[in-house]
């Protein structure tokens, strides 16, 4: 007979960063921060936001995003670099309202 883990839990990850200062500049941008989330196992959501502070890897490239761009990004650009980091860091899958079950 098979083992079959038990399924890990799934959390919501925004795919734009919630961190006051950056989420202040996307919204800004008339970008909805909270309408655009992805389910991912929790472990996986963990390692998104560890590597460093204030939100880890994930919140660190928006952090390189904002400064190179701060003054010049539109919503366009805001978008493309959320595709960039989705495949550069293999986050998938249909996007949700953060407030949807």
């Amino acid at each position: 007979m098979c083992n079959i883990p038990p399924k890990e839990p799934y959390e919501k990850h925004h795919i734009f960063p919630q961190q006051k200062t950056l989420a202040t500049w996307v919204k800004r941008r008339n970008i909805d921060i909270h309408a655009f989330t992805v389910r991912l196992p929790r472990s996986f959501h963990q390692w998104l936001h560890s590597g460093g502070p204030e939100g880890g890897q994930w919140n660190e490239a928006w952090r390189q995003f904002m400064a190179k761009n701060n003054r010049t990004a539109k919503a366009e650009d805001i978008w493309r670099f959320a595709g960039e980091l989705m495949m550069r860091f293999g986050v998938n899958g249909p996007l949700i309202p953060y407030y949807c079950n």
